[in-house]
């Protein structure tokens, strides 16, 4: 990531929405598509995200054509059984034109609109191949600037058995950005309650 300036970098960097869960704990609903603030979550994520990342992908398993209708290309798990966020990952590298992908969730209404200046800067002239948010409390592995180069190291992770995205990540020596001032803007929303009490 060193020897980019951040305008350059929007141009190696494709921005990924992960939407591509069962929705278990939200009664089977498609938690990108759920309302907040009169908008689906999704629509907020995308807002944020498209100011930061050259290009965009969604990653979705589910409600295809709903995506599609955002505006930006669609794409699903490369490896079908629902395998979490490993598994979306995956796909977005397999098919992403650039170097880096920044990843976030499809429930982050509230997405910093700094998130690819500081996990690129710093990062910068460090080489890691891995960044992602700390939070104040722990580390928040779904919100990540990723070397498509670990591709690899996925699909051998997953080949294995192994789905845990934080598992994952910790493996690979991340460098970890302080957000603790802003730990409320990395809320998981995992159920309708949860999601009710998101304030603007």
């Amino acid at each position: 990531m060193a020897g980019l300036t951040l305008s350059e970098s929007r141009n190696e960097v494709t921005g990924v929405i992960l939407s591509g869960g069962r929705g278990r704990r939200m009664a089977g609903e498609d938690k990108g598509l759920m309302e907040w603030a009169g908008k689906p979550l999704i629509s907020w994520t995308l807002d944020r995200l498209s100011r930061q990342a050259g290009k965009i992908l969604i990653v979705a398993n589910r409600n295809i054509a709903r995506y599609k209708a955002f505006g930006y290309p669609v794409i699903s798990d490369s490896i079908p059984g629902y395998l979490g966020p490993l598994a979306g990952i995956l796909s977005a590298m397999q098919v992403a034109q650039t170097r880096y992908i920044l990843c976030v969730p499809c429930d982050g209404p509230k997405l910093p609109l700094d998130l690819l200046q500081r996990l690129w800067a710093e990062s910068a002239n460090r080489e890691p191949r891995a960044a992602c948010v700390y939070d104040g409390q722990r580390i928040q592995p779904l919100y990540n600037l990723l070397d498509v180069g670990l591709i690899a190291s996925i699909n051998d992770e997953l080949k294995a058995g192994n789905r845990a995205l934080e598992y994952w990540m910790l493996k690979q020596d991340p460098v970890l950005v302080d957000y603790s001032k802003q730990g409320e803007c990395f809320t998981n929303i995992n159920t309708k309650q949860e999601l009710d009490n998101v304030k603007f």
